[in-house]
């Protein structure tokens, strides 16, 4: 009888593992949808902060660190734009409605 449980046991733990998402080695995530991706390249060295773009994702962007794109994340929500005030620029997270970056607006994160 324990024999019976035994291999129910194993044969529902097989059953339940097949049915979970399976790692896309290609992409290096679950799924089909690619990695963020900054639009252009982070300078070697800068005084100002940089920020780049997602090249597909709205709720994205990247931080510029000694050359190296650091991906950060907007609150839910909210999509990633730069604004204009007084004469200069700024990068923000704003309304969807607010924003103006032409990045895909299913972000999947």
């Amino acid at each position: 009888m324990d024999f019976a449980w035994s291999y129910l046991l194993v044969a529902l733990m097989v059953v339940s593992c097949s049915a979970l998402p399976q790692l896309d080695r290609n992409m290096g995530h679950p799924g089909e949808a690619p990695l963020p991706t900054p639009v252009g390249t982070c300078p070697e060295y800068s005084y100002n902060t940089v920020f780049l773009s997602d090249a597909y994702y709205c709720g994205y962007y990247h931080q510029c660190s000694n050359g190296v794109p650091i991906r950060m994340k907007c609150p839910s929500g909210l999509h990633w734009t730069v604004g204009y005030t007084d004469s200069y620029y700024f990068p923000t997270c704003d309304l969807p409605s607010q924003s103006n970056s032409n990045c895909r607006k299913d972000t999947p994160y």
